[in-house]
Formats: C-alpha cells, sequence, structure tokens
C-alpha cells in the first residue's frame, strides 16, 4: 500500500458540474462533466473511475519497472546488489547489499543510516541526465521505518526524509545511486561514494 497524490479541481455554474483530477506520480489525469444540477455526480464518477482504472495503472507500472530491468542483480568481482519489487512499501527494496565482499547493511547501521528493524529503499528522484540513447538517473537510498513503529503524520519515528543527502563518504553523498539506462534497458547502477560501478547480471 502507497499514499498516492491526487490533484484535483471541482465547480460548477449555471448547472454544469466538472471534476479535474491529475495523478502526477502515474502521469495521468481525466476530466468529467455532467449537467442537470448541483447533485454532486461528478465526484461520484470520480470515485468509480479511481476505483476500476487505477489498480490496473498501478499493475502497468510495476510491470514496466520489471520489463526495464530495474530489479534484479547488479554486480561487479565481490560487490553486489539485489533489488526487488515488493508488496511491503514503495520504491525498491536491497534486498542484500556487499560491498567488496563486506554486507553494507550491517556497515550502514553501525553508521546509524537505519536500525535494525529498517529497510533500505530506493527511490527515484526524478533527476535524469540524457545523452543520445543514454539516460542516468538519480536515485537516493532511504531507511524506511515499519508502519506499526509510526503512530501519526507528525510522529517523531518517521523522519527518513529528514536524512537524506546528510552523509557523505570520500566527498560523495552516500544515499545517492545512479541507475545508468540504454535504449529505456537499466545496465548499470553506480554507487558514487563508493566508487563502483555494479553492472545488470
Amino acid at each position: 500500500m502507497r499514499i498516492v497524490d491526487i490533484y484535483s479541481k471541482g465547480g460548477n455554474y449555471l448547472g454544469y458540474n466538472s471534476v479535474f483530477s491529475l495523478i502526477p506520480s502515474s502521469g495521468i489525469g481525466f476530466t468529467i462533466l455532467s449537467a442537470g444540477g448541483d447533485t454532486g455526480l461528478e465526484f461520484e464518477l470520480a470515485e468509480v473511475v479511481l476505483t476500476n482504472v487505477f489498480p490496473a495503472i498501478e499493475e502497468a507500472t510495476r510491470q514496466e519497472v520489471m520489463d526495464a530491468g530495474y530489479t534484479g542483480r547488479f554486480s561487479s568481482g565481490n560487490s553486489s546488489i539485489d533489488l526487488v519489487l515488493d508488496e511491503r512499501g514503495n520504491g525498491l527494496l536491497v534486498e542484500a547489499w556487499q560491498s567488496r565482499g563486506i554486507d553494507f547493511s550491517v556497515a550502514l547501521e553501525t553508521l546509524s543510516f537505519k536500525g535494525v528493524n529498517e529497510s533500505l529503499r530506493l527511490y527515484p528522484s526524478e533527476l535524469v541526465k540524457v545523452d543520445g540513447d543514454t539516460e542516468e538517473e538519480d536515485w537516493r537510498l532511504v531507511s524506511d521505518v515499519p508502519e506499526s513503529s509510526v503512530e501519526g503524520v507528525f510522529s517523531p519515528s518517521c523522519g527518513s526524509w529528514a536524512g537524506v543527502s546528510r552523509r557523505y563518504y570520500a566527498g560523495q553523498q552516500m544515499d545517492v545511486l545512479v541507475v545508468r539506462k540504454i535504449r529505456g534497458k537499466v545496465v548499470s547502477i553506480e554507487s558514487p561514494a563508493l566508487r563502483v560501478v555494479l553492472k545488470k547480471e
């Protein structure tokens, strides 16, 4: 389950009604127009659209992620990272991470990057550098707190995003991973801080 932002505007004039909605994270939107007085029918129809269409959009998005090759193992020598798309959270779950033969997940806990019960996930920052057929996407590594420990919107347990880009190693941000794609397919993931490029297996 994840939170989806929907930007909507409703309006009416002399018996005509409308709802205009955008879902930026999915790149879609819809408009509903109705006539016959202020009955609220347009909002009921909007609910029907979301209930029936959005699950299909979510599944299509997941399939696009799989087809592009974002998941799986990326490796170089004795360094590797395993990324999976699971049902428990957003982004890509870092299932395992070895850096030069060392369990990097444990190292991150030692550096207070994450807690024992937290998971590491990758989120796209939507910063993309394009050079011909090659794209370089900037992704961020974030430690996610289990939902059971979050007591509300202002819970002090949910401060993961406040720590983005706060830790450095070798002059580079530790939470930055660069996903490189060629003609729409993921070929490698680079960690500038660890100075390693992991190739898709």
